[in-house]
């Protein structure tokens, strides 16, 4: 053989020595992610149960049902998913108020998938820090009122930073894990939080608050410029929000908020599962054979 040659086809062999496994393992791979199926749960608000949640805080119990895919063994169509809700914590010269939650407890119903408590209004009108009581015309974020195109949830946001507000107080929310199941993956795991929030101006004074209250997930973005909605908070399963909260009154009107269903806090969630295949045998063969032939040809 000529020499030239013989060096070339040595170089050949181990080149593809080293290169059957990395072929096999690509071979395995791609037929992987071909054949990954996916099943997906979403919470389903009209399951949910209240009645483990009280005036100083609970669990809400929802079920998420198999919205795609087919059912995760050990899953089957629906699961539930805990959501435990603290007490309303007062700080600051809010400390000593006993904040409570409103009864029975139920989100407003033209969110779909969506659930929440609200506060209990005259609990956080009560007893309010000088700094959150006004007179005459009431509170301004320099003459734009909140239901204006600006944000109502950066209206509060900006007047507690600028101390024209103090904030009252803190709760938090949180949930059981998603489930883990052997032989699949959680490729999506989302809760989202956030809050609707209650405020009232007058036609007298439509560029002033003049009673409201309001709350926030930490960590969330200002609300949109619409409806008096937070920025949401996006968290894993398993984990906990904390809200902020506060409340504001003029004294020398008689416009009253009252309850009308709007969770202060509120969340849906969904989780993605994803099949873990098993390798092909008629792959494995394959890659098994590719090897061999390799090896063959190496020992020639």
């Amino acid at each position: 053989m000529n020499p030239s040659t013989h060096r070339l086809s040595a170089r050949l062999m181990r080149n593809s020595h080293s290169f059957a496994p990395v072929l096999a393992s690509f071979m395995l791979g791609a037929f992987s992610n071909a054949q990954a199926q996916q099943s997906a749960y979403t919470m389903d608000w009209t399951t949910a149960s209240f009645v483990g949640m009280g005036p100083n805080g609970g669990v809400v119990v929802v079920s998420y049902n198999l919205t795609s895919g087919p059912a995760v063994a050990g899953l089957g169509s629906s699961y539930s998913t805990t959501f435990t809700v603290s007490d309303l914590t007062g700080i600051g010269g809010a400390a000593g108020n006993d904040y409570v939650w409103y009864q029975p407890g139920l989100n407003q119903t033209n969110w779909a998938n969506v659930i929440g408590t609200e506060f209990d209004i005259a609990s956080l009108l009560t007893n309010l820090p000088a700094n959150n009581l006004e007179t005459g015309e009431g509170l301004s974020d320099n003459g734009v009122s909140p239901t204006s195109l600006e944000s109502a949830d950066g209206f509060y946001r900006s007047n507690i930073a600028a101390g024209n507000l103090d904030q009252l107080g803190t709760f938090t929310v949180s949930t059981s894990a998603a489930p883990l199941v052997a032989g699949y993956t959680i490729v999506n795991d989302s809760v989202e939080y956030f809050s609707r929030f209650n405020d009232v101006s007058t036609t007298a004074h439509p560029g002033y608050l003049q009673q409201g209250v309001w709350a926030a997930p930490e960590g969330s973005p200002d609300g949109p410029t619409v409806f008096a909605l937070s920025g949401s908070l996006f968290l894993a399963h398993g984990q906990t929000a904390t809200f902020d909260f506060t409340a504001y009154d003029n004294v020398d009107t008689t416009d009253q908020i009252f309850q009308n269903g709007r969770g202060f806090w509120n969340a849906t969630g969904t989780v993605t599962y994803e099949v873990v295949p098993e390798p092909s045998g008629v792959m494995m063969l394959g890659a098994a054979g590719l090897v061999s032939v390799f090896r063959r040809r190496r020992i020639k």
